[in-house]
């Protein structure tokens, strides 16, 4: 039998999953979702995976982009697709810079 991650049950006494991948975020001052559930569900996958990955938690400030500012913003999607990136073996390379024309 297999079991999807939607399918387990984080509060059983004998946990033992494999947990391929995983990146919790969440925000300090969300007034909608608080903080510790998100540092209470990483510690319990890191507990319970048996795969030997690291479960990553990034804690921002905002919450659900309230009181984010653009550089908050950005610079959650730059972890995000970083941690995708490295996941998937992908490498990051730069694109050539345009030459610009030499002023007059």
């Amino acid at each position: 039998m297999t079991t999807t991650p939607s399918e387990v049950s984080l509060t059983g006494p004998a946990l033992a999953v494999s947990v391929r991948i995983a990146m919790v975020t969440a925000g300090e001052s969300d007034p909608r979702v608080d903080a510790y559930h998100a540092k209470k569900f990483a510690a319990r996958l890191q507990a319970a995976t048996s795969s030997g990955r690291p479960v990553l938690l990034r804690i921002s400030g905002g919450g659900h982009g309230i009181g984010a500012g653009l550089d908050d913003e950005v610079a959650l999607l730059a972890d995000v697709y970083a941690f995708a990136m490295h996941e998937l073996g992908m490498t990051f390379k730069p694109l050539p810079r345009p030459a610009v024309p030499a002023r007059k």
